[in-house]
C-alpha cells in the first residue's frame, strides 16, 4: 500500500478548518445567541418595563449590532463552508490522477490520498502527478505503547530487501494525537531498529544523512497506531527540476498546477498571468497544455532501491516525451518588475517552455 501524499498541495486549508471549526465559530454562535435573546426579549411584549430599566431606549442599536452580528457570522460560515469545498476539490483532484493510473483502493486519508498498486504505479505517478508533495510506500502498521513497540516493529522490517548498506537514509516523524513525549526520540528508535536490522542482517549499518539523504524513511503516530514509509520520490514533488530563480516569496510548483486545475484550466483555453513574479503559474500552465508529465526532468526516491526496474523506468519516460504536444492556444505572463521578468525567461527556458509562453 502506498500513501499518496499532498500535505502541502493546497491542505494548508484543512489547518485553517481545524483552527476556524473549533474555535471561530462556537465563539461567533454565542455571540449571536446573545444578540437572539435581546431581541426575543424586547418581541415579549415586556418594552414598558425595559423602557423602565434604560433598555428600550437601546432597541435600536440592540437590532443594528444584531443584524451585525448576523452578517459576521453569515460570512463566518461561507468562510467555512469555500474552506471545506477546497478540501472536498483536493481530495476529488489527487484522487483522480490515482484513478487516471488504474490504481485500486484509492481513499482519503489523514494528509493525503492513499491506494493500492504495484512498483509500476509508483513510478507513474511520481512521473505524472502535478500536485502532490510526495508518495510514500507503507512498509508496516502496528499498534503502538511506548517508543519500544517502534524499535520493534523497525527491526522486523527486512530493510536490506530495499536500499544497500552503502546508500545514507533519514527519518523524519510526525504525530497527530501521538502518545509520545518527543517525536525526535520516536525518529531516534525507528534509526536504531532500522541499523539494527541491516547489522544482524549484513554486519553492517548504513549511516544516516540528514541534508541529502539516498533514501527517506517516514514515521506518522496517531493515538494508537504507527505506520512507517519508505519515500518513493526523493526531495518534494514539488522540486520539478526547472526553477533557476525564485525571486521573493515563490510559490510552489505543486500549488501552482493545483490552482490553475482547481480553476478549471485544461490547457485548451488562453492563459494570462498579470504577476507572473518567477513564473510558476504560467510554465505550469504551458507543461498542462503540453500534456507534458511534471516529473520528467528530475530523479526520483526510488532510483534509489534495490528493485529498481531501470528499463521499465525508461519505457514510461519515453512513452510520456511522446505524448508532449504543441499548445493550441496562447499563453502569457507578465510583471512590473524587470528583474522577476528575467528570472521568468530564465525558469521558462529550463522548463523548456520559452518559445510557448
Amino acid at each position: 500500500m502506498f500513501d499518496f501524499s499532498f500535505t502541502e498541495m493546497l491542505l494548508s486549508g484543512v489547518v485553517a478548518l481545524v483552527v476556524l471549526g473549533p474555535e471561530r465559530l462556537p465563539k461567533v454562535a454565542r455571540k449571536a445567541g446573545e444578540w437572539v435573546g435581546k431581541i426575543q426579549r424586547l418581541a415579549a411584549g415586556v418594552k414598558q418595563e425595559l423602557a423602565a430599566n434604560g433598555e428600550y431606549a437601546e432597541l435600536s442599536k440592540v437590532k443594528q449590532d444584531f443584524t451585525s452580528t448576523v452578517a459576521d457570522l453569515k460570512q463566518e460560515l461561507h468562510d467555512f463552508g469555500k474552506q471545506v469545498e477546497q478540501e472536498t476539490q483536493t481530495i476529488a483532484q489527487h484522487t483522480q490522477e490515482l484513478a487516471q493510473q488504474n490504481c485500486a483502493q484509492i481513499a482519503p486519508t489523514d494528509g493525503g490520498v492513499s491506494a493500492r498498486g504495484s512498483m509500476e504505479h509508483v513510478y507513474r505517478i511520481n512521473l505524472y502527478s502535478r500536485t502532490a508533495s510526495r508518495v510514500l510506500l507503507q512498509l508496516a502498521q502496528a499498534p503502538y505503547r511506548n517508543e519500544d513497540d517502534l524499535y520493534r516493529a523497525t527491526k522486523n522490517i527486512a530493510w536490506e530487501n530495499w536500499f544497500g548498506v552503502e546508500k545514507t537514509f533519514k527519518i523524519k516523524a510526525e504525530g497527530k494525537r501521538a502518545r509520545v513525549k518527543s517525536l525526535d526520540f520516536c525518529a531516534l528508535k525507528i534509526k536504531d531498529g532500522l541499523c539494527d536490522r541491516f547489522r544482524s542482517q549484513t554486519g553492517s549499518r548504513p549511516s544516516v544523512d540528514k541534508a541529502r539523504p539516498d533514501v527517506r524513511i517516514h514515521l506518522f503516530l496517531d493515538d494508537k497506531t504507527a505506520s512507517i514509509f519508505i519515500d518513493t520520490s526523493g526531495e518534494a514533488l514539488f522540486k520539478r527540476g526547472y526553477r533557476q530563480d525564485t525571486g521573493e516569496a515563490p510559490l510552489r510548483e505543486n500549488l501552482a498546477a493545483g490552482l490553475l486545475l482547481l480553476a478549471g484550466y485544461n490547457g485548451t483555453q488562453p492563459m494570462q498571468d498579470p504577476f507572473c513574479g518567477s513564473g510558476t503559474i504560467a510554465i505550469e500552465a504551458a507543461w498542462i497544455a503540453q500534456n507534458r508529465a511534471a516529473g520528467l526532468m528530475r530523479r526520483f526516491g526510488f532510483e534509489q532501491f534495490n528493485s529498481f526496474d531501470k528499463a521499465l523506468w525508461t519505457k514510461l519516460k519515453a512513452a510520456a516525451r511522446a505524448d508532449i504536444r504543441q499548445p493550441e492556444n496562447p499563453i502569457a505572463a507578465s510583471d512590473n518588475d524587470r528583474r522577476m521578468i528575467a528570472a521568468a525567461r530564465a525558469n521558462a527556458a529550463s522548463a523548456e517552455v520559452e518559445n510557448i509562453i
